[in-house]
């Protein structure tokens, strides 16, 4: 019987341990969770309980040292249950927000995590000092001990690392040791530069000696390659001060474009560890400067006044497109607004070459809807980002009929929006961790369209990103000379959440859903996206929605010819999914560090 309990009680303990990790790991978002947790917790409280029972059978029997082996052991399960405790207070005080915020949150946090990870490591070194310090009279409990506090310290150690490591991510402090890699020329760099017809002078300034040098040099050779019309030189200020004045070059560490009598300015610095995050994404900044000076800006045109996402002033993050704003000036547009803000929505002015309508949430007056319809009549590109939570149909505005006259405008050119939310339990974005991220939804569905042409090329390593997004379909009647077909299709797993549970329920369909779609005529274009939070700035951070984006407004905007992806060599942050790439990102995070651990343990037994 006794040997039976030394047996069972650590596998009853683990495997309720690992019930519990699985369910939060994988399944937190399903109403069994707390059962399943429950069941996990039992399991683990049986297994110390057998353990507590095996100390008091030995005590009673007169065996004092083995005894202390069993005590020590039923204390590091003790510890593990506590922080499990301290985890679900944890979980319970975030709610939906996923987010850890006030400092009685961040307190659970570190305790839990500081509890369940020292407990497991001094239960290692516990458990393989039972197996090793003998039984009865013969039981040797500073050998546990010695075993327990080796192991201990690993545990202490680590449980450190994950505190400097949340610490740090906190903090705005950044040590980069990392390799140093300078981007090459993008393919809309390539196009740009094959294009060009009339010359171009480059002049880049470093000192002899400088550490930046090299690394630009790489990239301008290459562009220098591209094109005879370039001329590509390199100075020092110091040594060619008769260049440093023709070029208005004031110190070293300047890369200068020159073009009749354009000029754009590079300002990389001389300095490595300044110039290090400017030559990871060198390439960007060269388009920007190329543009500058190769041709008239082109004006894009940004309604507001109904509730539309803005980069101007404070709003919730879901509703900021300062990153938006920011990717348009550095692509050499003009930013306008347009709206009450200028007297009204009454015409558009002559230089419009692109009109954007980001996430309105207040319905546009008949007026301004004639003005559309005249500006694409008259050859005009429309842009236009819908928000399922702010569709007139769904908010049954007065005075519209129950309908968004944008709507019935963009339903006319055959696209219809439909204001119901697109969910997906079995591909989605782990973000919160919660059922709400079922409607954070990923897709590299994209058609071959000129449009999406280059997203279609890296559809294998870039996806968009949109979170709860309606979807769109083509209109059964349109206007003549309008032909509408989608772009950008969802994962065929994906269903429309009738009922806004997050489920997959009986009624509900799994298939391709399109979430971006374009109408053209003879003179006209439009693109709508049926999602306005891919534009915030949370979301656009991922290369995809930036690439969706940045192509969508070249092709509106007639710069089918430089479309392209930007070369970066930045490090992107990581957004795990339920995708293939699933077994590699486990495997690194927790099987090489297991194989390591295990090396050492066996090494150090053949020592012994």
């Amino acid at each position: 019987m006794i040997n039976q309990l030394k047996n069972l009680r650590l596998g009853l303990f683990l495997l309720g341990l690992v019930i519990i990790f699985a369910v939060e790991r994988y399944f937190s978002q399903y109403d069994s969770r707390l059962l399943i947790d429950g069941l996990g917790l039992l399991l683990m409280l049986v297994g110390t309980g057998m353990t507590a029972g095996l100390y008091i059978t030995k005590k009673n029997e007169g065996f004092e040292k083995e005894a202390k082996n069993w005590l020590l052991s039923s204390l590091w399960m003790s510890v593990v249950i506590l922080g499990l405790g301290l985890y679900f207070a944890f979980d319970a005080s975030l709610g939906d927000r996923g987010a850890v915020e006030t400092l009685s949150q961040k307190v659970l946090l570190v305790s839990w995590l500081t509890a369940v990870i020292v407990a497991l490591f001094a239960g290692i070194g516990a458990e393989i000092g039972i197996r090793s310090s003998g039984e009865g009279d013969r039981a040797e409990p500073y050998r546990l001990v010695l075993a327990t506090q080796t192991w201990l310290g690993i545990g202490f150690l680590l449980a450190a690392l994950v505190c400097i490591n949340f610490a740090a991510n906190k903090m705005d402090m950044v040590w980069d040791w990392s390799y140093l890699k300078t981007t090459k020329p993008g393919e809309s760099t390539v196009k740009m530069v094959g294009e060009l017809t009339e010359p171009v002078q480059i002049g880049a300034f470093f000192a002899r000696d400088s550490e930046v040098e090299p690394f630009v040099r790489e990239y301008l050779e290459q562009v220098a390659g591209l094109n005879d019309n370039v001329e590509l030189n390199f100075y020092s200020k110091d040594f060619y001060p008769a260049k440093a004045e023709e070029f208005r070059v004031a110190r070293d560490g300047q890369v200068i474009l020159l073009k009749d009598k354009k000029r754009q300015r590079i300002d990389v610095g001389e300095d490595i560890s300044f110039a290090r995050k400017k030559l990871k994404k060198f390439d960007q900044l060269f388009q920007k400067a190329f543009l500058g000076i190769s041709e008239a800006k082109k004006t894009i045109y940004v309604t507001s006044g109904h509730g539309e996402m803005s980069w101007k002033g404070k709003r919730a993050a879901t509703r900021q497109i300062k990153n938006f704003h920011k990717i348009l000036k550095q692509l050499n547009y003009n930013i306008r607004t347009l709206g009450l803000e200028q007297g009204g929505f009454s015409e558009l002015p002559d230089d419009t070459d692109l009109v954007v309508i980001p996430g309105p949430s207040k319905p546009f007056t008949s007026q301004e809807i004639q003005v559309l319809k005249a500006y694409l009549a008259g050859g005009g590109s429309l842009l236009v980002f819908l928000d399922v939570e702010f569709s007139g149909e769904d908010r049954g505005i007065e005075g519209l009929d129950g309908a968004n006259q944008l709507e019935e405008l963009l339903a006319s050119f055959g696209i219809v929006f439909e204001p119901q939310f697109l969910a997906n339990d079995k591909q989605f974005v782990r973000s919160t961790r919660k059922a709400i991220d079922h409607f954070f939804l990923f897709t590299n569905n994209f058609s071959s369209h000129v449009a999406m042409s280059s997203l279609t090329k890296n559809d294998d390593k870039m996806g968009l990103l949109t979170f709860q997004s309606g979807h769109l379909k083509i209109a059964e009647k349109m206007a003549d000379d309008w032909k509408a077909s989608p772009v950008i299709q969802t994962l065929n797993t994906t269903f429309i959440d009738l009922n806004k549970n997050t489920k997959f329920d009986k009624g509900e369909i799994r298939k391709n859903y399109p979430v971006a779609m374009v109408a053209e005529s003879s003179k006209s274009k439009v693109l709508v996206f049926s999602d306005a939070t891919m534009l915030s700035d949370p979301v656009i951070l991922n290369p995809g929605n930036q690439l969706a984006v940045v192509d969508s407004v070249r092709w509106l905007a007639g710069q089918a010819e430089i479309m392209g992806e930007v070369a970066s060599e930045e490090d992107i942050k990581i957004q795990h999914s339920k995708s293939r790439d699933l077994v590699v990102f486990h495997g690194s995070i927790y099987l090489v560090p297991c194989l390591v651990l295990l090396f050492g343990y066996f090494a150090n037994r053949r020592k012994e």
